[in-house]
């Protein structure tokens, strides 16, 4: 993606991109459909679904009929198992979200912006459903307190990220327009 500057009616000059926002920023884009693949089923969650995972390591949702828990048992899928997936996909999802704050910071002319947005709307889908999901657990019998904590955990995890990205996008609107009202002459050499 390239940049260029362009003066607009008021003399004031724009920041113009050439190229695709499609392919831009490749890697990270490459990293949520990871993500969002790992995830899929948990965003098709119902009330009283619970979540297991099959071999191929993505989630599996089993519904709640007479005789499920004998399922989840057989499968060897339980509370404590489910609260690891939770802890070892969600801690890398937030690495994945540090390196977007990362980006972000560096950001000064906000091109990452439109990408954060993408995954800020994304994430609303999963604090959705794990609010669904914690609604189970509240609703179950034995002990629910530390699943329920770390599903807390996650979703004011991903709260804290919009609202920290947010600051620093506002930040790096306000280090942009001074860029983008940079005058040339400052530039001008005089012999």
């Amino acid at each position: 993606m390239l940049l260029s500057t362009k003066n607009d009616l008021m003399g004031k000059k724009n920041i113009v991109l050439w190229g695709n926002y499609n392919d831009f920023p490749k890697a990270l884009k490459e990293k949520l459909k990871n993500f969002q693949n790992i995830f899929k089923n948990l965003l098709e969650i119902k009330p009283d679904n619970k979540i297991g995972k099959n071999n191929d390591n993505k989630y599996e949702l089993y519904t709640s009929f007479y005789g499920s828990s004998w399922v989840r048992w057989w499968y060897d899928e339980n509370r404590d198992k489910t609260q690891q997936y939770l802890d070892t996909d969600f801690s890398n999802y937030m690495k994945f979200l540090d390196e977007i704050i990362y980006n972000l910071e560096k950001d000064t002319l906000n091109l990452y912006t439109m990408f954060r947005n993408d995954v800020i709307s994304y994430n609303r889908k999963l604090i959705e459903s794990l609010y669904i999901l914690k609604e189970t657990y509240q609703n179950g019998r034995g002990d629910k307190n530390s699943i329920i904590a770390k599903i807390d955990s996650i979703i004011l995890t991903l709260i804290d990220f919009k609202e920290k990205s947010s600051k620093i996008i506002s930040k790096n609107k306000n280090n942009a327009s001074s860029y983008t009202n940079f005058d040339d002459s400052v530039l001008g050499i005089s012999v």
